[in-house]
């Protein structure tokens, strides 16, 4: 029997650290293991008491703690055994999801044992970077930093044509392809059930012109400019419910907006919230997701209220409207002062909202199994082209210049 190709995924933060990239790392390491031996490398969690509890094969590295931010600094070059693990593991292909210290070990590895090279562009480096420093110049030092390491891949995937626009807008010029990210969120009971859990947690009642929010309670994300669109449906004596699902640190400067602006009774403010049964209840019970985000690149929560059939209103042209066709499985505003009529437009035709959240699930919902079934066939393309090239890589133009001058 064949043995299964290696393939090895980099990460720079893990478990018990959650966020959306540590999420996309576990779910391709649990579902690759069907057509690939997976071993995910990341540096240690600065919990000590944490114990790895995975279904995969997982090699931590040695890192330092930064005090005033919740990540850590990977130090891969300084672990012995790390990099012992790492020629041991010998993989076919490499995967780096995050440009930082365990990613450019995948680059040096992938480089130096001709195997190709994956690298998945998942965030918003420029606006990030700003936002850490306060600074244009320290965040263009840094961005050239990062995208040095993604010119390095043989390919770059990333999540939508926003994402497209970004890495190219940042200066990669090399291979792009999208593979999107999906979801384990499955609404599998009937509605009676969904709507007894979020009315005995919640009070929630079923469609009653109620707005939904998921996700960090953060400028950012947009929730201000709900605030205004509330006080002004207030105006316009239209009725609504709104609910906010989760906690983050603008949560009490958000409290007080609803309260200056007259609309914290038609309000509730869940907090965060584990429990997926409650979730999906209120994703069932809600009429339409609000998420006027302009932080997020393919958020995870539009996917998932997509499978209750509950259709998103975004912005046009960022990363989380990038999937929605206004009027077909979505809604899209162009600024941020028409999200009031907006809303008003889709509670007030039910049949065309019922299609559209109908659409919505069909279109933008998608599992994870489905992705990864696209990621494998990529991974084997690749890893034949590179059998077919004698693991040699193609040269770009500026290169071949330079072999040439080299040969004087």
């Amino acid at each position: 029997m064949q043995d299964k190709p290696r393939i090895a995924l980099f990460v720079d933060s893990y478990f018990p650290m959650v966020d959306g990239v540590v999420n996309v790392v576990d779910n391709y390491a649990k579902l690759l293991g069907k057509e690939f031996d997976v071993m995910v490398f990341a540096p240690k969690s600065r919990n000590k008491g944490y114990v790895d509890n995975v279904p995969y094969k997982l090699q931590r590295c040695k890192a330092v703690k930064i005090f005033f931010l919740e990540y850590d600094m990977a130090m891969p070059g300084l672990d012995s055994s790390f990099k012992k693990a790492l020629k041991e593991f010998k993989p076919d292909i490499v995967h780096l999801h995050s440009p930082f210290g365990v990613g450019k070990l995948a680059i040096t590895y992938g480089k130096k044992h001709h195997v190709p090279i994956v690298a998945t562009f998942h965030s918003q480096f420029k606006r990030d970077f700003y936002r850490a420093t306060k600074s244009k110049a320290l965040s263009a030092i840094m961005l050239k930093t990062v995208m040095s390491v993604f010119k390095k891949a043989d390919v770059v995937w990333t999540l939508n044509d926003f994402c497209v626009n970004l890495v190219r807008e940042y200066g990669y010029k090399g291979r792009v392809e999208i593979v999107p990210n999906g979801t384990n969120f499955v609404i599998d009971k009937d509605t009676e059930y969904y709507k007894k859990i979020a009315e005995e947690n919640f009070g929630i009642k079923y469609k009653q012109n109620n707005l939904l929010f998921i996700g960090r309670l953060v400028e950012e994300k947009g929730v201000f400019e709900i605030v205004n669109a509330l006080s002004e449906l207030n105006k316009k004596n239209f009725p609504f419910n709104m609910i906010f699902l989760g906690d983050g640190t603008d949560r009490k400067k958000l409290e007080k907006a609803l309260e200056e602006k007259g609309v914290k009774e038609n309000t509730l403010i869940t907090g965060r919230i584990l429990d997926q049964e409650i979730i999906k209840s209120i994703i069932v019970c809600s009429d339409l997701f609000v998420f006027p985000s302009i932080y997020d690149n393919s958020p995870l929560v539009k996917i998932e209220a997509a499978a209750g059939e509950v259709p998103s209103i975004c912005l046009k042209n960022s990363g989380a409207g990038s999937s929605t066709t206004d009027g077909v499985n979505g809604y899209l505003i162009e600024k941020y002062d028409e999200l009031a009529d907006k809303i008003i437009e889709a509670l007030s035709d039910r049949q065309k909202l019922s299609e559209i959240g109908k659409n919505a699930k069909e279109q933008i919902y998608v599992t994870w199994d489905q992705i990864i079934d696209i990621a494998i066939e990529k991974y084997k393309k690749l890893i034949d082209e590179f059998k077919a090239n004698n693991g040699k890589r193609k040269k770009t133009k500026k290169s071949r210049k330079l072999s040439k001058k080299q040969r004087g």
